[in-house]
């Protein structure tokens, strides 16, 4: 069982010759402490009795605060022991005194970060396009997540329909679908609460689109366009024309090819945006694209060396 005690640091007196009143919690012969945020000299505490002596000037208030303080702390410690479940002490320390605010757009920055770090360079884009697009609402000012509710979504939600900003309802869902990542994230490394979350009530909304697909016509059309042999455009466009052939591959996949993949039929490769395994049999079309002699170069290239080629020039 675990021991709640009130306690007086005087190892952390500081230059005014004031320590911290902490309490402390002993299980399993590990003690934590939780800072009760008050601190006080040294003639001012009853060590015999572990309490504020009656001389300090906010003695009471003080003492009333400690004292309902520790009961809540005794309550979620014995509450957690019977339930057979388990709270850090700073989970302890949020449940007697309440999460403090935390920074969205720093949480939020450091997710984007991670995509880049990971080399998923289109998705960082994407997401810190959409961090920036709601920077740009709150004017660059801190925004805590207790701030984000489902009346700031809504408000934020009609901003982005405005004639000023002109997003279609697909471009809003992406854009939201994201900031909701955001809050799970958070709750996962348990910087929010679970109610915080303004999504468990706001739904996204979405609308149904119609795919066009180019016809095979028009992609032989596509090919017909005359480009400068060794440039970019020619080399997107062989690109293009080779994705489209091959099951429509997705840029992301194709610049991550390399000839190892290519077993003289199928593509075999790992899909980057899922992490799951594709094998692709290469169509006539393709086939004849890889074995062009004026292609085959320019291709070796890609698929050899495929950030670097597309950077280039």
């Amino acid at each position: 069982m675990s021991t709640v005690s009130i306690i007086y640091r005087k190892d952390k007196l500081n230059k005014k010759g004031e320590a911290p009143i902490h309490f402390r919690i002993i299980k399993d012969r590990k003690i934590t402490y939780i800072s009760t945020g008050i601190m006080i000299s040294e003639e001012y505490w009853d060590f015999e009795n572990n309490k504020i002596k009656s001389k300090h000037p906010n003695s009471k208030r003080m003492k009333s605060f400690i004292d309902n303080k520790y009961v809540e702390l005794q309550d979620e410690v014995f509450d957690k022991e019977t339930s057979q479940k388990s709270l850090t002490s700073r989970q302890l320390r949020d449940k007697i005194y309440g999460m403090k605010p935390t920074d969205f757009f720093a949480f939020a920055d450091s997710i984007v970060e991670n995509y880049k770090t990971n080399k998923q360079f289109s998705t960082h884009d994407k997401n810190q396009s959409i961090i920036k697009k709601l920077k740009d609402y709150v004017d660059n000012r801190t925004l805590a997540f207790q701030d984000i509710d489902v009346e700031f979504l809504e408000k934020y939600e009609k901003h982005l329909k405005s004639d000023k900003m002109k997003n279609k309802i697909n471009t809003i869902h992406k854009d939201f679908k994201f900031i909701r990542k955001v809050f799970n994230d958070a709750f996962h490394k348990e910087l929010i609460d679970y109610h915080v979350n303004p999504f468990h009530k706001y739904k996204l909304k979405s609308e149904k689109t119609q795919r066009c697909f180019l016809t095979e016509e028009e992609l032989k059309n596509f090919g017909k366009v005359p480009t400068t042999p060794g440039t970019k455009v020619q080399l997107h466009q062989d690109m293009f024309i080779f994705a489209s052939y091959t099951g429509g591959l997705r840029v992301s996949d194709m610049l991550l090819l390399q000839w190892k993949h290519f077993d003289g039929a199928n593509i075999n490769f790992t899909i980057a945006k899922t992490g799951s395994q594709l094998s692709v049999k290469v169509p006539t079309k393709g086939l004849e694209i890889l074995k062009n002699t004026s292609l085959r170069t320019r291709l070796q290239m890609l698929l050899f060396f495929p950030c670097c080629c597309l950077m280039s020039n």
